[in-house]
């Protein structure tokens, strides 16, 4: 096999973003003008960034649960642990990784500090209903748009609409600077706040960073299907093979959080990438909502798509089976193939073995089943049409025959 796919609809690096010049720019202003918010700071990953966020949140309030919903990344989990704060997951509503709304109005009390929504895979929360239940019980809403930069909710850019909110700059989300993130807030007393918990805290490590710019150079020239065959593809096969599922999607992650300074250097290749964002993103969006539509054309298959009044992303699809055998059996054919076929969070957040220790049980269903029927397919302008179709049919014959 020599050509692989990533799961993810990423944007490439070209050589000439190592060697533009920022004319004035920097990745904040960059990321202030285009999301039309007033403050932002860039930090070492998303992850990091909410363990901010929920500093300056626990500084203005005596409060200590953060909800999340019960289908998230387990470092949201591990990022309300690193703040000192406890974990309150909430199922989401049936065939969805949204909040149920019930649910959410029923563990929303005087206790809760922050409710974090989730804009999973391009595709958005239902941030008015959210907004609304949180305000009614005097809590802050941090929007996670990790996976999201440049999604629309009503006209308006996720990131933008919670008190603090975060994205991700990580490899595969989009615009990347290899690993970052950056917070977003539109409140600037809470961006005083930031400020300040942002330079107090930050670590500055020379080999560390010198180790994330080699990677950014690993990642301009590994991030194509040739090279992801050797990045991404024999990892993969090999850690299936092994049955070592958290470590194939990579959700083998660590309880510590690193929070450090990011070099100028890799800000400007943000920059420098950043002109391309747009294009990217109206072609992924393009591509992604016409391929939606054709798998759910599909009988048996629900596919996951926008709500009215948004605008997506999509990186890549979102696929739900009725039940977890078909889709464990359409994995099977398809997961090694080199197809960017694969699974997103394994299980819903009571399931991981290595947060058992920081979330007490909850009775998440709705997640559970989420978690046990859900594939995505990737949505990179390197899955031709046939290589979809080959897709398509192996989705058809795997139905029929189930």
């Amino acid at each position: 096999m020599l050509r692989e796919l990533p799961p993810t609809a990423g944007l490439p690096l070209k050589l000439t973003d190592f060697f533009s010049p920022p004319r004035g720019r920097t990745l904040e202003s960059a990321i202030a003008e285009y999301l039309h918010v007033r403050n932002v700071f860039i930090t070492s990953s998303a992850t990091a960034g909410i363990v901010i966020a929920l500093l300056v949140m626990k500084e203005q309030s005596q409060r200590s649960t953060v909800v999340v919903p019960g289908y998230t990344c387990p470092l949201v989990a591990i990022a309300i642990h690193r703040a000192g704060l406890k974990i309150k997951p909430v199922d989401t509503a049936p065939d969805s990784f949204d909040f149920d709304l019930e649910k959410l109005k029923e563990a929303c009390n005087e206790d809760t500090l922050c409710v974090i929504p989730t804009h999973l895979g391009g595709l958005c929360s239902r941030m008015n209903e959210v907004m609304e239940i949180a305000r009614a019980s005097g809590a802050f809403v941090l929007e996670d748009a990790a996976q999201s930069l440049g999604a629309k909710y009503k006209d308006q850019f996720v990131a933008t609409i919670g008190d603090i909110n975060v994205i991700s700059l990580t490899r595969g989300k989009g615009l990347t600077i290899y690993e970052g993130g950056a917070i977003t807030t539109n409140d600037d007393a809470l961006a005083e706040r930031l400020q300040a918990t942002v330079t107090s805290i930050s670590e500055r490590s020379l080999i560390r960073e010198l180790t994330q710019s080699l990677s950014l150079v690993g990642y301009w020239m590994l991030y194509n299907p040739v090279g992801l065959n050797i990045a991404y593809g024999a990892p993969l096969r090999q850690h299936l093979a092994n049955g070592e599922l958290e470590k194939a999607v990579g959700e083998d992650f660590s309880m510590a959080v690193p929070i450090e300074c990011v070099s100028r250097f890799r800000k400007n290749i943000g920059v420098a990438a950043f002109s391309r964002l747009n294009e990217n993103i109206r072609s992924n969006s393009a591509r992604g909502r016409s391929r939606a539509d054709q798998l759910a054309k599909i009988p048996g298959l629900k596919v996951l798509q926008e709500d009215a009044n948004t605008d997506g992303t999509w990186p890549f699809i979102m696929i739900l089976f009725s039940n977890n055998q078909l889709r464990d059996t359409v994995l099977n054919r398809l997961w090694t193939k080199g197809h960017g076929v694969t699974r997103l969070f394994l299980y819903e957040l009571s399931r991981y073995a290595y947060l058992k220790n920081i979330i007490p049980h909850f009775d998440i269903p709705n997640a559970a089943a989420f978690s046990e029927r859900m594939l995505t397919i990737t949505n990179s302008e390197w899955l031709g049409d046939e290589r979809f179709s080959q897709i398509l049919n192996e989705i058809n014959d795997c139905l029929k025959d189930g």
